[in-house]
Parts: structure tokens; C-alpha cells; sequence
């Protein structure tokens, strides 16, 4: 007797792994009949039952197949199985089904087809609801040369995160089921430059308290391609998208989110091994798995397709990834929700660590906001002293990888601070295995930072200069001297202004 077997397919599935389901989301059913010296039978009709709990919930049937029964399993032609589009509202935990394979018998019973999968009881089918993917997207308005498309394209993507072609890799390649998304208020930056805006929207989503994943978009040219990069301590997580001369893909926002969700690099096209995953199952960064693209009545994705992860074309999602993704997921959707602290005047410190090992940190500001601090002590110290030499704070951390050639990783804490330090505080030092970096009353790295001190949302990080000339930009008439905008100046240690704000 021949071994058919049967399986449901969401974006990927594998014979020998088993991808599992979303739940409320439509799944295909292909159920691979064979047969030894069949050549002349057609794949008979199916009948397919589902059990949810044990309770009977629905029955399918799938009429005869156009094409003969074949010897062995052929996953590479829809033709070859009996298939169905399963309704969404019968994928939920707790599924199980039993196929009938040829149920009114016209079959030769000398072929030996498996009557039955399984042979006995019902198969398990391993479907998790999950939680909804709740994000901001940010629209970043580069100062030397802003484009407001972008103001359009993030209203037009949360207005329609089921429909919007830039979610729409999202929503199939990752275990996501509904989308929420924010829109942040304008953001007027000095660079253009993906990495530095990624370390920018890291810095925004640890100042304003948010939970949630921050995406920063621009339209118009970004150097650096299309990257991102993803936060994960504990449910903070950054990303930034930018694309080319046009408007991010949607490729690379499910790649930034794929990171939040605990994905690391396939090895194709990925240059930086900094952020390479050790572990992933195929050496050409390929999917392994034959995957479904729903669209267009359905097509399948070959194995041979690289994965979403990686930096190659054509891109789709492998089993193993999406298993990496799915747990990371159904294990988010069991945890408390996250708490964040009430805003306290706090010191913002934060920098990164560059390819080559060297540390480096960004000017440190005075502000208002949530305290983030390192969750476990690391390789990295940073620490502030007076002018004596006495250490007022110091603490040890492991920055978070970045996902990009600039940047090998970066950091942003957010430390409360002590009535004493206004006078005392003299210098700031990273030091870690390669090298070590200091601010200091001598060190000139002028910036400024915006922010709306009514919402606390940041509207501006400005490098390189203390203007704070009106700069005209989009429908909403943003500027950098907005009125009732708040102006913080920093050149690395806190002027002694910004301690009596």
C-alpha cells in the first residue's frame, strides 16, 4: 500500500517539517495521492473532514483530478494533488481532519491506494491565534531635500493595512494576522543616510515610552538601499525602510519586521556576518520548502527561491523561518504586556559600535522621558565622572546588532538622573573589548533634537548645527521652529542650560 498524505499551507509547508497555521486565515489543502501502475487512473474525488475540539465542524469534497495518479509524491505541480481553499473560520487551534481518499470506492482496490490519512484517529493540524501586529510608521523628512510623498504613502498604508500593496509581503510571508498602525508625527532629520536613520527612530521609540515596533519611511533617495534594523529587548523594536528613489518595498518592511521577530540573516547578498544566522538550514540562503503564493488562483513558490531573510532576489519565506517567526509570535502573545515607566528627567546616552569594532557615542541630552535601561550586564560599559575622576554612574550592557555595512551595532538607554549630576557630570566614556570613546567639555558634535511638548513625540534630530531656521516643509507647514516646539542643543555633555530646563 502506497503512503499519500495530505497538508495545509498558508505562505510555506514542509513534508518533513511541518510549518504551522495562523489561525483565521484561509489555508490550501493538498492532498498527494499515489499509486504503483497507475498510469491510467485519475486522481479520485477526496473528501476532507474537520474537527475542532473533537466536534465535527465541516466537511469538503474535492471532485476527480485531471491528472493521473502518480507514483510518488510531486509537490512542483498543483495538478498533481487534490486540492482546496480551506475558509478561514475553520483554521483555529485545536484543528484536526481526516481525509477519505476515493470514498465511493471506484478505485481497483490492487492499486493499493491508502484509503484513509490517517490511517487511524485524525491528524493533528497545529494552528495558534495571533496577537495583532500593532506599529508606527514614521514619515522622515530629510532637511537639505524634503519629499512629502511620504506624509501620503504612511496615511494611505494606516488607513489600509489590509490592502496596502507595501503590507502586503507582511501579512503573507510572516505569521501576522491584523495590522494596527500609528502614524508618528513629521520627523525633520539631517540625513539621509538608512543607518543613522535607523540609530534615529531607535533613539525616538525609547524617548517617547512606545511598546511598539517604530518604521521609518522616506521617500526621495536614501543612501544605504533598502535596510532595516530590529530591536529586541524585551518588547521595544526598531526599523527603518527607505528605498532608492522611490518608496520602500514591501519586501524590506516583512524583512525589518522578520527581524523584530527574532529572524537573523540568510547567508546570500548579506555581506555583514555580524547579523548572519549560524543556524539557518541551507547554505545558498534558499527556502528549502515549496511555497504558496495565494494570488492569482494560487501559485507555487520553489524551494530553490532565497529567503526572505536574505539579501537576494527572488525572495519568499522558508519553513525554517517562518517556524522561527511563528514561535517567536505565540510566545509574545502568552507574555504580560509590557510596562513603561512614567516620564522623569532623565540622560539620553546612546551610540553604537562601528564594523570595525570601535566605539562611538552620540551628543547626550537632558530630557523628559521613560527610563530604558540594559536588561542584563554585557561586554560594553558606560560611565559619567566629574572632573575629579569620581564615577557618578557607570553600567555594563551588550548593544543590540544592527543590519547594515555602517553600523555593526548601536544602543539607546535612558538613564534617570540625580539632582548632583547638573554640576559634576564632566564626561561620558564607552569602553568596550576594541576601543573606548569619550564626551567631554572639549568634544563638538553639535545637534539638536525637537519635540512636540504637548504629545512628547520628537519632530526633529538635527546633526551638525544649532540653526534653528524656519524650514518650510509639505502640506502640514512643518518647521524647525514650529511655535511651542521644544529645542534641546547639545555639542556631547549637556550644557549646563539644559540641566535647569
Amino acid at each position: 500500500e502506497n503512503a499519500s498524505t495530505a497538508y495545509l499551507t498558508q505562505a510555506v509547508q514542509s513534508l518533513e517539517f511541518p510549518v504551522p497555521l495562523v489561525a483565521d486565515e484561509e489555508a490550501l489543502l493538498r492532498v498527494f495521492v499515489v499509486a504503483d501502475n497507475a498510469e491510467d487512473e485519475l486522481i479520485p474525488p477526496v473528501t476532507a473532514t474537520f474537527f475542532l475540539d473533537g466536534v465535527e465542524v465541516g466537511v469538503i469534497e474535492i471532485p476527480q483530478g485531471t491528472s493521473t495518479i502518480p507514483s510518488a509524491i510531486v509537490e512542483d505541480e498543483l495538478s498533481a494533488s487534490a486540492n482546496f481553499q480551506v475558509p478561514a473560520g475553520l483554521i483555529q487551534p485545536g484543528l484536526e481532519m481526516v481525509i477519505e481518499i476515493d470514498p465511493e470506492g471506484t478505485l481497483d482496490p490492487a492499486l493499493g491506494v491508502q484509503e484513509r490519512i490517517p490511517e487511524e484517529g485524525r491528524m493533528e493540524i497545529d494552528v495558534a491565534a495571533m496577537p495583532s501586529l500593532h506599529f508606527v510608521l514614521i514619515p522622515f523628512l530629510y532637511q537639505q531635500n524634503p519629499d512629502s510623498a511620504v506624509l501620503d504613502l504612511v496615511n494611505e498604508m494606516a488607513a489600509d493595512p489590509a490592502g496596502h500593496e507595501l503590507l502586503w509581503a507582511t501579512r503573507t510571508l510572516l505569521p501576522v494576522r491584523d495590522l494596527e498602525i500609528d502614524v508618528h508625527e513629521p520627523v525633520l532629520t539631517s540625513t539621509n543616510q538608512a543607518q543613522a536613520l535607523a540609530g534615529e527612530a531607535f533613539a525616538m521609540q525609547r524617548m517617547e515610552g512606545a511598546s511598539r515596533v517604530y518604521i521609518g519611511m522616506m521617500s526621495g533617495p536614501v543612501e544605504g538601499g533598502v535596510l532595516g534594523s530590529a530591536s529586541q529587548l524585551g518588547h521595544y523594536g526598531y526599523a527603518i525602510s527607505g528605498g532608492g528613489f522611490s518608496v520602500p518595498r514591501g519586501m524590506s518592511v516583512a524583512h525589518t519586521l522578520g527581524q523584530f521577530f527574532g529572524l537573523r540573516h540568510a547567508p546570500c547578498g548579506i555581506d555583514y556576518p555580524y547579523v548572519a544566522d549560524p543556524y539557518f538550514p541551507n547554505d545558498d540562503g534558499s527556502i528549502g520548502a515549496w511555497g504558496y503564493d495565494p494570488r492569482e488562483n494560487g501559485q507555487l513558490i520553489p524551494p530553490s527561491s532565497f529567503d526572505l531573510m536574505s539579501g537576494c532576489e527572488t525572495r519568499w519565506i522558508g519553513d525554517y523561518s517562518y517556524s522561527q517567526a511563528f514561535r517567536y509570535r505565540r510566545a509574545a502573545a502568552t507574555e504580560a504586556e509590557w510596562s513603561v515607566s512614567a516620564p522623569s528627567r532623565s540622560l539620553l546616552l546612546w551610540g553604537g559600535v562601528n564594523p570595525d569594532g570601535t566605539p562611538y557615542l552620540d551628543p547626550a541630552f537632558v530630557v523628559d522621558a521613560p527610563t530604558a535601561m540594559p536588561q542584563s550586564p554585557g561586554e560594553y560599559e558606560i560611565a559619567g565622572r566629574t572632573a575629579q575622576g569620581d564615577t557618578l554612574f557607570a553600567f555594563s550592557f551588550d548593544p543590540e546588532q544592527a543590519d547594515g555595512p555602517d553600523v555593526a551595532a548601536r544602543f539607546v538607554f535612558v538613564l534617570r538622573v540625580e539632582p548632583e549630576w547638573a554640576g559634576d557630570l564632566s564626561a561620558i566614556t564607552l569602553s568596550g573589548p576594541d576601543g573606548d570613546f569619550t564626551l567631554d567639555g572639549d568634544t563638538d558634535l553639535p545637534m539638536v533634537i525637537l519635540r512636540n511638548p504637548r504629545t512628547g513625540a520628537m519632530r526633529g534630530i538635527l546633526r551638525k548645527t544649532r540653526d534653528v531656521t524656519p524650514t518650510p516643509v509639505g502640506p502640514d507647514g512643518l518647521m524647525v521652529n514650529h511655535p511651542g516646539l521644544q529645542v534641546l542643543f547639545s555639542r556631547g555633555i549637556p550644557e549646563p542650560t539644559a540641566w535647569r530646563r
